[in-house]
């Protein structure tokens, strides 16, 4: 996947996350433009969006994602299971304890290492 600079601290599985879908709509479409124009002249900038793989949902980066497909950049994702099982964390036991993985988003990231947070933009309350 070629990719400008990305960040991926944790060193995980990079997948291709170009036909997930966002987690929701896009707020401020003068951004998306803006990510947009920067992707279409430097690639791929920053930490890779964070995703339910098997579901195909990106958790992170409905703007980023909108941008890349309007740049028609490859979307580099990671698999929030395998995050969360770099940071000693069990994903499915925050699910079960709140009903469904949208329930247990706040709280599981809250559960997460500062530094972790920031570096995948995991910033869900």
């Amino acid at each position: 996947m070629q990719t400008a600079t990305l960040t991926n601290p944790l060193g995980l599985d990079l997948h291709d996350g170009t036909h997930y879908a966002p987690r929701h709509d896009v707020y401020d479409p003068a951004k998306r433009d803006q990510l947009a124009a920067d992707m279409t002249a430097k690639g791929w900038q920053g930490a890779p969006i964070v995703a339910d793989v098997d579901t195909a949902q990106a958790i992170t980066g409905s703007h980023r994602v909108s941008a890349a497909r309007l740049a028609d950049v490859e979307i580099p994702a990671v698999d929030l299971a395998d995050l969360t099982a770099a940071c000693g964390i069990d994903l499915w036991e925050f699910v079960a304890d709140y009903a469904d993985l949208e329930d247990a988003l706040p709280h599981l990231c809250a559960a997460l290492p500062a530094d972790v947070r920031d570096a995948y933009g995991l910033d869900i309350d």
